[in-house]
């Protein structure tokens, strides 16, 4: 349409394009967002990412595409820093709110971590301090207090483990690695607790755990 009243800025939009076309960098941060979007190897996502950042460290898009990366190898306090850049550098209201979502749920995923790794050390002080922020940023999350369970079983105090274990699956009934905390922490006790437990799940239950049920039977 040459003659419409819009050409002029047509045709600029149509050089900016070009010329991110032409650009390698450029090329390298939408093929990352691309790879991202499909879910695709994260680990070379964030390679061609942090190439386009050095050539445009203003756009907030990479950084977030670079945090969804990150955050899928479970680098949790890299993504955690780079949602919190992507938020500070948007300019958008309805991107600065995804940022934010996805900058508390790596803050959550975080904690988390790092409660999971005191655990291994022993440091149940800091496992216990790391879980309990996880469940003040999420309360109504039940990874936090099977968490600390953990803590709790890791100091021999099995009444307040079961006490947490029990709250974790009434905020989700449906967890997993609650059931297979509290069978752990029934077998130490009674492998009969233990068989009781896994037969009074609800029927559609069962099958998930008939694997674990077939296991203690044989033992």
């Amino acid at each position: 349409y040459p003659t419409s009243p819009a050409v002029i800025e047509a045709n600029k939009q149509l050089h900016t394009q070009q010329r991110l076309l032409a650009d390698p960098a450029w090329v390298a941060g939408a093929q990352g967002k691309q790879m991202i979007e499909q879910s695709r190897t994260p680990l070379v996502a964030e390679g061609l990412l942090r190439r386009a950042i050095k050539h445009y460290p203003d756009d907030p898009s990479l950084y977030g595409a670079l945090g969804l990366a990150l955050l899928r190898q479970s680098r949790y306090e890299e993504a955690h820093a780079t949602f919190i850049t992507a938020r500070n550098k948007e300019q958008d209201t309805s991107y600065i709110s995804q940022w934010q979502d996805l900058m508390d749920a790596s803050h959550h995923l975080m904690l988390l971590s790092q409660g999971d790794k005191a655990l291994e050390r022993k440091d149940f002080a800091a496992a216990r301090k790391a879980f309990q922020q996880a469940r003040t940023a999420k309360p109504k999350d039940a990874d936090a207090l099977i968490g600390l369970a953990a803590v709790a079983r890791g100091e021999l105090n099995d009444i307040q483990a079961e006490a947490l274990l029990l709250q974790a699956r009434k905020l989700e009934p449906d967890n997993a690695s609650a059931v297979r905390a509290l069978v752990r922490l029934y077998s130490a006790q009674s492998p009969q607790k233990a068989k009781a437990f896994l037969d009074s799940l609800p029927a559609s239950s069962q099958k998930e755990f008939a694997g674990l049920r077939q296991s203690m039977a044989l033992d």
